[in-house]
């Protein structure tokens, strides 16, 4: 079975330092790196993601997700 790698970078330099005190409707700005940018862009997408950019010389996509969806994709 191919295990599957997924670099997550949070984009948000000031991010709350405790996620406790978030909304979790707010959107996060993240960068997916994985195996390609098409299956990032997938992964993403069928998670809720809205797309921002699109890396293919890095394999990355940059995505705005809510939390709970960014959870679905770490999980």
């Amino acid at each position: 079975m191919k295990t599957r790698s997924i670099t997550v970078l949070l984009l948000s330099c000031l991010l709350p330092l405790s996620f406790t005190q978030t909304n979790a409707a707010e959107n996060l700005h993240v960068m997916l790196q994985g195996e390609s940018a098409d299956e990032m862009r997938a992964l993403a997408e069928k998670n809720g993601g809205a797309i921002t950019h699109y890396l293919p010389i890095i394999n990355a996509v940059g995505a705005r997700l809510g939390h709970d969806e960014l959870a679905s994709i770490l999980d």
